[in-house]
């Protein structure tokens, strides 16, 4: 089923003289076989050129968009209250708030994709491990009771 696919296009008006009307015509012949539209974007950069710069920073757009529906299924319980987490961006350990002063019943990791990556239960150290974690960004959902914080953060 071609409606379960989705597109990201993107070029610079740099790149080459006919790039962008390749990138039209490559979206016409995504069109001819049934994708529709909703499920392509195409994104033109200006003055773009070919080069990693550009495309790590416009994929962050093309990641969020291919994956929002996976995001939006994330379960949201109740939340009594964002906190602060540090240092954000992160690089090894991250540090809840309390000082070690808060026991929470558990402590969860999940990924973009709603997945969760890391669990912690009954911990009373306000400092987890983070280093095995993939470059990306997060959410840490902490909870007490039927209580629950939570923070986004970012792993480098």
């Amino acid at each position: 089923n071609h409606n379960d696919m989705r597109l990201y296009q993107l070029c610079g008006t740099a790149e080459s003289a006919s790039m962008v009307g390749e990138m039209k015509r490559m979206n016409d012949s995504l069109l001819s076989i049934g994708i529709t539209q909703s499920n392509i974007v195409n994104k033109i950069i200006t003055g773009g050129q070919h080069n990693e710069k550009l495309w790590r920073e416009a994929f962050g757009d093309a990641y969020l968009w291919l994956f929002n529906s996976y995001t939006s299924n994330i379960d949201k319980p109740a939340v009594k209250g964002k906190i602060m987490v540090y240092p954000n961006p992160v690089i090894n350990f991250l540090t809840l708030p309390g000082g070690g002063n808060n026991t929470f019943d558990t402590v969860k990791i999940i990924d973009i994709k709603g997945r969760q990556v890391k669990l912690f239960t009954q911990t009373k150290d306000a400092v987890i491990d983070v280093r095995e974690l993939v470059a990306g960004n997060y959410m840490v959902k902490c909870t007490k009771g039927v209580d629950v914080w939570e923070a986004k953060f970012l792993k480098k």
